[in-house]
């Protein structure tokens, strides 16, 4: 489906096994209509943007599921899941991203694009570079988003290439694997402000948590925790833990043993030690501290994935139906709600 300078809004809208040069599924281009609880799955691009294409759209895309598409033709290949060309004004929120491939941004690539970002889960794609995401060009910030489970050969979570400012704020890095550098984060040229996230479990031979490659690139890390794998977690960078209330703390989320990384349960447990602990200037919604993670800062109670009207529960420890009135239990399953299952 290619749209040209068209707005209005597809709702409920199924776009699946297609294929096309730039956006296998949906091709938008300047204009774009809003996309609301809508299924990306199965599609192919010989080009970029194996689900969708934006090129100077800006569309608001809620709650939609981008799963299993491709944009894995050498030598391009951006995105795939979603590709985002000048498209400054497109909102993304809510939105999943899992099982797509490329060589450029597995999940995603945004090239000269800040689009709107919060309560996004891009878990388990893979590229070449840029598992979970290849950000290149311009200013980039992400707030409430998980990155989960991604591989590449290098930047297995975020690859990120020429950003003047690559902002991440409540976020979590979690599980991402890169057969070269960066499991976490790879940077090249770019600038990195992170703040209230956590950076875990990442694996890579070298910069297991971080990469700076070739050494240009800059980082201010605070209110974070860093766990991860590997000798040399931090390539061309120095290791933040222990600067600017970085701290190496087990989060104590309440799952990661599933085998799909979208079923991994990143709510804090009751007694995890990043409570309350992240950066004294963003607070939670009940007005305490925030909370280090994508469960954390003032949208945290915003999260609703599912798109079933219910935003899932926020606070630590598991789902309570008293502390947590009117939340869902289960963002996962639109059919699970307050009333009907929680």
């Amino acid at each position: 489906l290619a749209l040209f300078g068209t707005n209005g809004e597809l709702d409920g809208v199924d776009v699946i096994g297609n294929t096309g040069l730039d956006g296998g599924g949906l091709y938008l281009q300047t204009g774009g209509p809003d996309l609301t609880r809508c299924v990306v799955a199965d599609n192919t691009a010989n080009r970029h943007g194996g689900g969708l294409a934006l090129i100077s759209a800006q569309p608001s895309i809620r709650h939609c599921d981008f799963d299993g598409n491709a944009a894995d033709v050498s030598p391009s290949g951006f995105g795939g899941g979603l590709y985002l060309q000048n498209s400054g004004n497109a909102l993304l929120q809510g939105v999943l991203v899992r099982d797509n491939v490329a060589v450029y941004g597995g999940g995603l690539a945004l090239n000269d694009t800040s689009p709107n970002v919060t309560g996004l889960v891009v878990a388990g794609n893979h590229a070449d570079q840029g598992g979970g995401m290849e950000i290149r060009s311009g200013t980039m910030t992400l707030v409430n988003v998980d990155v989960l489970g991604n591989t590449a050969d290098m930047g297995a979570g975020i690859n990120t290439r020429d950003l003047n400012t690559f902002q991440l704020t409540n976020a979590n890095v979690v599980g991402n694997v890169a057969s070269g550098e960066g499991g976490g984060l790879r940077l090249f040229n770019s600038a990195l402000l992170l703040t209230n996230t956590v950076v875990l479990d990442n694996d890579a031979p070298t910069g297991g948590a971080v990469t700076f490659d070739p050494g240009d690139s800059s980082a201010n890390a605070s209110w974070c925790a860093f766990r991860d794998k590997g000798a040399d977690p931090y390539e061309g960078c120095s290791d933040p833990v222990g600067l600017q209330w970085n701290v190496n703390l087990d989060p104590q989320f309440l799952d990661l043993n599933a085998v799909d990384p979208w079923d991994w349960d990143l709510h804090l447990d009751a007694s995890s030690p990043l409570i309350n602990l992240g950066s004294f200037t963003i607070f939670d919604p009940d007005g305490s501290v925030s909370d280090m993670g994508s469960f954390g800062g003032p949208d945290a109670d915003e999260h609703d994935i599912d798109g079933d009207g219910y935003p899932e529960w926020w606070l630590p420890g598991a789902y309570d139906a008293a502390t947590s009135p009117g939340m869902d239990c289960d963002d996962r399953d639109p059919s699970v709600y307050p009333g009907q299952g929680c």
